[in-house]
C-alpha cells in the first residue's frame, strides 16, 4: 500500500497534528523555528552552567529508563498486539516538540485512535484503557534514552507555542523536558499557562540531584495511587 500524505496546515499558520508511523497515512505538519536564533544561542550558553549536575542526571536518566524499558517490554509487547488486533494501522504515533535549546524532537506514544478517526480523536477501546492508566505514554522512555528528554524536567512544549515565548519564558527551554516535573506535581493541568511556565523556570533555576530525586519519587507514588489534579 502506498503512503498518502495530507498537509493539515499552511506555512504561516502551523496546526497541531500527529504523524502516524507505518504504511497507512502520514499527517505532516509545518515545523516553525521554536525560538529566535539569539534566544537559542543564549540558551545554549546557559545549559553547561552545571556540567556535573547535567552529567549525573543524564546517567540517572539512562540507567532508570533502560531498566524501566527492560521491565516493561512484555507489557509493551502485549499492548502492541492488542492495538494491531483491534484496528488496522501502526502501533506508534508521534508529535513534534521543542526540546532543550529549542531543538525539535519526536515524542512517541501508543496509537489510541483509529486511522480513519484520527481527526475526531475518538479513542478505541484499547486506547481508552491505555489513557486511563497512562500506559499510552510508555514509549516516551525512548526519548529519554535518546537524550531528547529527562525523567524529570520542564513540561514539553509544541514548537508554535515556543515560537511565541518572550525571552524570559524561553528560559523554559534551558533544560531537557521531562516525563514529570515540578509543574506537573503542583497541578499545572489545573493552573494557567503562565503559572506552569513559572513552575518550570523555578525548577530549572533550582536544579539539584535531591530535587530531581524528590520529584521522581513523588511522581512514582502519585502514579501508584492513581492521583491527579
Amino acid at each position: 500500500m502506498n503512503n498518502t500524505t495530507y498537509n493539515l496546515g499552511s506555512n504561516d499558520r502551523p496546526v497541531r497534528s500527529t504523524r502516524v508511523i507505518g504504511p497507512t497515512i502520514d499527517f505532516v505538519r509545518a515545523q516553525p523555528a521554536p525560538v529566535r536564533y539569539a534566544e537559542r544561542v543564549a540558551l545554549r550558553e546557559a545549559v553547561p552552567r552545571y556540567p556535573a549536575l547535567a552529567a549525573t542526571s543524564r546517567r540517572l536518566d539512562l540507567a532508570l529508563s533502560i531498566l524501566a524499558l527492560a521491565l516493561s517490554m512484555p507489557i509493551m509487547a502485549l499492548i502492541a498486539l492488542a492495538i494491531l488486533v483491534e484496528s488496522e494501522g501502526p502501533v506508534l504515533v508521534y508529535q513534534v516538540y521543542a526540546g532543550m535549546g529549542g531543538r525539535l524532537f519526536r515524542l512517541y506514544q501508543f496509537r489510541c485512535v483509529r486511522i480513519e478517526e484520527s481527526k475526531s480523536g475518538h479513542p478505541t477501546l484499547v486506547g481508552r484503557l491505555l489513557r486511563l492508566v497512562d500506559l499510552d505514554k510508555m514509549p516516551c522512555l525512548l526519548s529519554v534514552v535518546a537524550g531528547n528528554m529527562s525523567l524529570v524536567g520542564p513540561t514539553p512544549v509544541l514548537p508554535d507555542e515556543a515560537a511565541r515565548y518572550t525571552h524570559e519564558q524561553a528560559s523554559r527551554l534551558a533544560a531537557r523536558p521531562g516525563l514529570t516535573g515540578l509543574s506537573q506535581l503542583k497541578g499545572a493541568r489545573c493552573a494557567s499557562l503562565d503559572e506552569a511556565i513559572a513552575l518550570d523556570i523555578e525548577y530549572i533555576k533550582n536544579q539539584s540531584i535531591s530535587l530531581y530525586t524528590s520529584i521522581l519519587l513523588r511522581a512514582i507514588a502519585g502514579a501508584l495511587k492513581g492521583g491527579g489534579c
